[in-house]
């Protein structure tokens, strides 16, 4: 099995162009690009296109400046934000193109802070469920009712997305076999050597 190599970082241009940066080199440094590189990085977030699934309104995002515009259109040019050309001659849009194009579409960024600054009820945290986490809550509170906040949500955020980024390197590894159980987690099988 490969570790993932994980990537948090702002949902604004500069976030992205530090991820282009470490996944697919710098375009100063070409002729060592790989050296320089690694290609393994997953990005775990922040996404712009899910803030709204936080609660996050517009509203409370950043408002891309001209740095900013620019910058995204930098990135867009094939090549800049890692798009690979298909056999055919095609683009290959990643997510990171997405993310771009929903960054200038919505003229709207955001820090990874901002889930510290939302509000959303523990039924409707994305991915694994809650009951596997230690919130500090007592026994006899259902967890669907409690609202999680501020850096506990980041902390939920981050784990889910590290969960889930483990759990794909696992089912695409040849070498081991692994089960999922009760509680979404992860439970090594049998080891093939």
């Amino acid at each position: 099995m490969t570790i993932p190599i994980l990537a948090l970082v702002d949902a604004d241009p500069h976030g992205i162009e530090i991820l282009s940066v470490f996944k697919y080199g710098s375009s100063a440094m070409d002729h060592q690009r790989d050296k320089l590189s690694a290609p393994r990085i997953q990005w775990i977030g922040v996404y712009a296109s899910e803030l709204q699934s936080f609660g996050i309104q517009p509203s409370e995002t950043i408002p891309l400046t001209k740095i900013d515009h620019k910058k995204v259109s930098y990135l867009l040019k094939p090549l800049q934000c890692g798009a690979k050309t298909s056999n055919n001659g095609n683009i290959q849009i990643t997510g990171n193109e997405r993310e771009l194009s929903h960054m200038l579409h919505s003229r709207r960024k955001a820090e990874i802070e901002i889930i510290c600054n939302a509000t959303l009820p523990a039924a409707q945290i994305p991915g694994k469920s809650l009951s596997n986490y230690d919130l500090g809550f007592k026994d006899d509170l259902s967890i669907s009712q409690v609202n999680i906040t501020g850096s506990t949500l980041l902390a939920v955020y981050l784990a889910s997305k590290i969960n889930a980024a483990i759990s794909e390197s696992i089912r695409n590894s040849d070498d081991t076999r692994y089960s999922l159980k009760a509680g979404d987690d992860l439970v090594k099988v049998e080891s093939f050597s």
